[in-house]
């Protein structure tokens, strides 16, 4: 294990350096420079240059992507250009918005999958199961920013007062508020990842209803609910656990869109909008951040997988005595 290990840590610090340089370039690629959002229309070519110095941004760009890097090492992405506070503050301030939906999303998504998964594998030859195919694939097929603007469209213009539209409110202020706006969001972002993890588990649990243990739990009177409950899933489950871990760090960055139409005050809304004013500083640290939390999870992933499957733990057993 402590190669596996080693390895994924060291493919974990490269992808972070590969992005936080990918963003670095992005941001200087774009059209348009900070100066001339932050001055408007009415930008001289004399204030334009008095401000790139001020930034930072008339230097050479080798220059600009050394101090960058040496920097961002220790979390120090520079001063947004409008708020003049520490861009990685701003950032880390939106991510409690961004780590609920996720959270509430992945639970969302493990318990209808999991729940219909369960239940037609019980019932192999019915309609249900007919029907749960149908409808996961139409939820596999359709994005989350489409359902959102569905449901933007239903709750804002034809249910009103059912469900808030649109905005965010925060648990300090009321948790029964809070849960409201949630469920939106959350809807559009659960129905693609539910079936994806239903469609991961379905053959999953195919594969080890056909197994000799099976088998003999049928033979000793288990019941089928039992048997479904205590032997089939759990076993099935454990390739899941990669699965749902990786839609989990997808979600970081998958609720940028789904933020911006419901407007909630999340890391995706930050940067976007960092985006649109060329905030550089935290366009950087959003994203950044948001590379982090990906691998982070990738990699307590990654390694939960090994711990809990035999065979790639008894593989790298063997390497790490050799």
């Amino acid at each position: 294990m402590r190669t596996y290990v080693t390895r994924r840590l060291a493919a974990s610090v490269f992808v972070i350096y590969a992005v936080a340089s990918l963003v670095f370039f992005l941001n200087r690629l774009a059209p348009g420079s900070p100066a001339e959002v932050i001055l408007g229309d009415g930008a001289t070519k004399e204030g334009i240059a008095q401000l790139n110095q001020q930034l930072g941004l008339d230097r050479p760009l080798w220059q600009q992507y050394l101090s960058y890097i040496g920097h961002a090492v220790h979390g120090d992405f520079g001063t947004s250009y409008y708020s003049h506070g520490s861009a990685f503050s701003a950032a880390v301030g939106r991510l409690p918005v961004t780590i609920e939906l996720a959270v509430l999303t992945i639970i969302a998504s493990l318990v209808l999958a999991v729940g219909l998964a369960a239940l037609t594998a019980r019932y192999r030859n019915s309609v249900l199961r007919s029907v749960t195919d149908v409808t996961f694939l139409a939820f596999l097929s359709v994005p989350a920013f489409v359902s959102g603007l569905m449901l933007l469209l239903l709750f804002g213009l034809y249910w009103q007062g059912i469900l808030p539209a649109s905005g965010w409110v925060f648990i300090s202020a009321s948790l029964g508020g809070n849960l409201k706006t949630c469920v939106l969001p959350v809807i559009a972002l659960t129905l693609p990842n539910a079936a994806i993890l239903y469609r991961s588990l379905k053959p999953e649990m195919a594969e080890v209803a056909r197994r000799d243990y099976v088998s003999y739990a049928q033979a000793v009177g288990l019941t089928p609910r039992r048997i479904l409950g205590r032997v089939v899933l759990p076993n099935a489950a454990v390739p899941v656990v990669t699965v749902a871990g990786v839609l989990f760090g997808y979600l970081f960055g998958g609720t940028l869109v789904v933020e911006t139409i419901f407007s909630i005050p999340g890391l995706g809304q930050e940067i976007v909008n960092s985006f649109q004013r060329r905030d550089y500083p935290i366009a950087s640290a959003s994203i950044c951040l948001i590379a982090v939390f990906f691998v982070v999870i990738s990699l307590v992933v990654d390694i939960l997988y090994a711990a809990l499957n035999p065979k790639v733990r008894q593989m790298y057993a063997t390497k790490d005595g050799a």
